[in-house]
Order: C-alpha cells, then structure tokens, then sequence
C-alpha cells in the first residue's frame, strides 16, 4: 500500500509537470464540453501508474514508453502537430533523465547511498524537475505560440543528443565497472549546465522568432487597414466629382429636351445612368466598415470579370473591432478573387455573412482550378509568395480564435469553402 501511495504522488507530480512544459508552448484544444479539459491530469496519472506497475523492458525501452505515454495523451488534450509532438516529448524526457542523472551522481559522490536520502532520491528529483518546470512555465508561457514546424524540426536534434547522452551516463552509473564517481558528478553537471544554456539560448532564439512572426502579422494587418483607407478615399473623391458635375449634366439634359432631342437625351441619360451605377456603392449591411471592403471587393471582382454572389444581413450591432472585420474579410475575398482570377470560366463568388441565433456566420465559396490540400486549417500553397499567404490566412485564424470562434476549410468537387461562426460579437 506504502509502495501505491508512493508511485501515485510521484505520478501526480509527474503529470504536472508535463501539463505545465506542454501548456507552455502549445494551446489545449477547445471542447464543446468544457469538463473534458479537466481530465487531463487524470489521464497523465493513469499512464504514469500504468508504467510504474508494469513490467520493466530494457533500459532503451523505458524511454521509449514514457515518450509514447506522453505524445499520446499530448496529441489528444493539445492542438500540436506530429512532428511538435514528438520533439517536445523527447524534450521533456531528456529533461526529466538529466535531472534524475543529477541527483543521483550527487548521491554517488557524495556517498550518500547508504543514507536515508538514498531512498528519497527519485522524490528529491521529481520535486526538483516541477520546480525548474514551473520557472520555465512562468519565463515563457504564451511566447512561441505562432512557430512554424521548420522551427520544431531544428529544434528537435538537440533533445534526441542529449537522451542518448544521458541515458549512457545513467548506464555507467548503473553499471558494475569501476567508476570514478568524481569523475562522473562532474561530468553530469558539466552536461547539466551546457543543457541549461543550450536550452536558454534556444529558447531566446524562439522567442525572438515567435516576436518576428507577430511583427508579420502586425504588418499584414495595417497593410490591410492602409488599402482600406485608400479605398475609402477614393470613394470620396468619386463622390465629390459627381456631385461637382451634377449640375452641368442637368443643364445637358435640360438643354437637349428644351432642343426637342429626345433621343439624345435618352441615350445621354442611359450613358450616364451606366456610369453611375458602375460607381455606386450598391451594398448595404448598416455597418460602415463592412459595407466599405465588401463594396471595394465587389467593385474589384467585376472588373476582373468574376460574379460575387452576396447572402448579407443586418450587421448594424456587430461589435468586432474594425481591424479584425478588414482582416477577416479582405484577406477571405482576395484569397477567393485570386483563385477566381486563374479560371477561364465559372468565375463566381458565394459570400455569406449573417446573424443566426446570436452568431455571425461568414462563409466564402468559389471553385478551384485544382484540388487544394489542406492541412491543420491552412492551404499548402503553391504560391511563389508562399509566406504571405500563409501569413494571411494566419491572421485570420488569429482573429477567429480571439473571439472564441469556429472554422472549417474544405475542398471538394471543385469547390474550395471557407466557414466560420463567431459566438457574442453582437452588441446587446
């Protein structure tokens, strides 16, 4: 029982620690039953004693099936990829052997195995892993969220090196071969302090890409604010223009009706009727910002000869702020105006933006010139300005999850379709 109770705190201690380095630098997914995030203590407990009481396999295999246990679990409660998965894991592993190895060439060197601390050891560790763990937690939590894989991938050759290191230490130490234990502590703690350095110049090294990457994002977003500003004015000064030339084009008219053309004034009136409607705006969601993009992007659409078919409702009380609505929407329309754009026919647009039961629904369909894979939520593009691409649909994914929301991307018989629902972001 003493053994039980023993093996279930040290697990507990365990899957703390593993819940703190993971929520550190990867997002927990979103449950529709928000109970489900509880669990996930509960799961790491429950693999921890399931290795603890079971059969030990050879030393390379204990490894082994503490990395598996950990990347299951990981893949299910977190939003990561495989590849993250599996560096982060090994990561936490190595780390979790270098802190053991430590303490226990400290307990060789010192000669303490025939004392009461010998005995404590794998709790001395435990404790003094949560507690590196949760400094960890504390300096970087929230900072590397926007890596791409090509990080990770770098990233992962140094915690596989330093398992196989340490886990020969552990060997030797465990070995029946004459050892100079001096020796040995030092080495350990040598290793110790490179892994500590390493780990912190590596983790300044992501921070600061991680920062570059929102820089990005920044930059993409005021790019989108500065088209719509410019789009804005202009508008204006179309207005202006034909508010100055209204009055010389009645006196045109009232001139060739007083001459008797009606012919000429039909066709004058026809002609100016065209011109007008050409610059009008025509969409109206009794929200200004909104009815600015999605006019720009119509008025956009037609000169390049693409058909963009609007489903809109009353979007007076959307309480978005005004850089997320550009964000989402100019970056969803050029996206769909772009891939319209490499057709030679069936250039049309379905948009759909309305409030259902309290909740904006946006969606964006046209077809595709080819299937598209897709892939965590994002297009693997063959764009020459792969980055930028990325970046956009980034940013827009960025906003869906500011606001608690959904989206799906889908790619079937031709059709490429973007939806998302958006809960509480109208004003009461």
């Amino acid at each position: 029982m003493e053994l039980v109770i023993k093996c279930l705190a040290l697990s507990v201690v365990m899957s703390f620690s593993c819940k703190l380095f993971f929520e550190t630098l990867i997002p927990l997914r979103k449950w529709e039953h928000r109970w489900i995030e509880k669990t996930i203590i509960p799961a790491f407990v429950s693999a921890f004693m399931i290795i603890s009481f079971s059969e030990v396999p050879p030393y390379i295999f204990q490894a082994l099936r503490l990395i598996l246990a950990i990347s299951i679990i990981t893949q299910i409660y977190y939003k990561i990829r495989v590849m993250q998965n599996v560096i982060l894991s090994v990561l936490f592993c190595a780390l979790f052997w270098i802190t053991n190895t430590l303490v226990l060439a400290c307990v060789y060197a010192l000669s303490l195995e025939r004392m009461l601390i010998f005995d404590f050891q794998e709790d001395i560790a435990d404790i003094l892993f949560l507690c590196l763990i949760v400094l960890f937690h504390h300096q970087y939590k929230g900072r590397m969220d926007s890596l791409a894989d090509t990080k990770w991938v770098r990233f992962g050759y140094f915690p596989i090196f330093s398992l196989i290191v340490i886990m020969s230490i552990t060997i030797m130490l465990w070995g029946d071969v004459n050892i100079n234990r001096n020796a040995i502590v030092v080495a350990v703690v040598s290793f110790g302090i490179i892994n500590i350095l390493a780990i912190y110049f590596i983790g300044n090294l992501l921070e600061k890409e991680a920062e570059m990457q929102k820089m990005r994002l920044s930059q993409e977003r005021n790019l989108s604010q500065m088209n719509l500003y410019r789009s804005m004015q202009t508008s204006f000064d179309q207005q202006r223009k034909y508010l100055h030339d209204y009055k010389n084009q009645l006196l045109c008219i009232q001139g060739l009706l007083e001459e008797g053309q009606t012919e000429e004034t039909l066709c004058y009136v026809k002609k100016l009727t065209g011109g007008l409607q050409q610059h009008t705006n025509t969409i109206n969601t009794n929200h200004n910002v909104v009815n600015v993009v999605l006019n720009q992007k119509y008025q956009y659409a037609q000169k390049k000869g693409i058909a963009l078919v609007m489903k809109i409702g009353d979007l007076s009380s959307l309480n978005l702020e005004e850089e997320d609505i550009v964000t989402l929407l100019v970056n969803l329309l050029d996206n769909a105006i772009e891939a319209c754009d490499r057709l030679k026919d069936n250039k049309i647009i379905q948009f759909k933006m309305i409030l259902e039961e309290g909740q904006l629904i946006l969606s964006v369909r046209n077809p595709v010139e080819e299937a598209v894979e897709i892939k965590d939520k994002t297009v693997l593009t063959t764009k020459k300005n792969r980055e930028r691409h990325g970046v956009g649909l980034h940013n827009i994914n960025s906003v869906i999850e500011k606001y608690n929301g959904t989206s799906t991307l889908q790619c079937r018989n031709g059709w490429f379709t973007f939806s998302a629902m958006l809960p509480s972001v109208f004003a009461i």
